[in-house]
């Protein structure tokens, strides 16, 4: 991706890599949709200030959880979601409309 200056947006180098992102993120969309929907508030918030880059410290801070509890979370995330990277998270925020690109 490259950083068009006339309109501040990002451009990818080629069509192949946005469309095989575009169809990554449908696919996961489709594959995961009704799992997404049934978790609780603070499981999206979860993966949302993960996406959001925040550490773990911090994220068990703001849901008020110990770090033994956000790490119980994470674990029936990853059973869940197939959540086990940042990158993993990002992708899922980004395709249930947690944060934007």
């Amino acid at each position: 991706m490259r950083l068009n200056s006339s309109n501040g947006k990002y451009k990818s180098s080629g069509k192949g890599v946005r469309s095989k992102n575009a169809e990554h993120l449908k696919t996961y969309i489709e594959k995961y949709r009704e799992v997404f929907e049934d978790l609780s508030d603070i499981e999206k918030e979860s993966i949302k200030l993960v996406a959001e880059g925040l550490k773990q410290a911090e994220i068990s801070k703001r849901l008020r959880l110990s770090e033994t509890e956000y790490e119980g979370l994470k674990t029936r995330l990853f059973q869940k979601l197939a959540l086990q990277k940042e990158p993993d998270y990002i992708k899922c925020a980004l395709a249930f409309g947690l944060i934007s690109f």
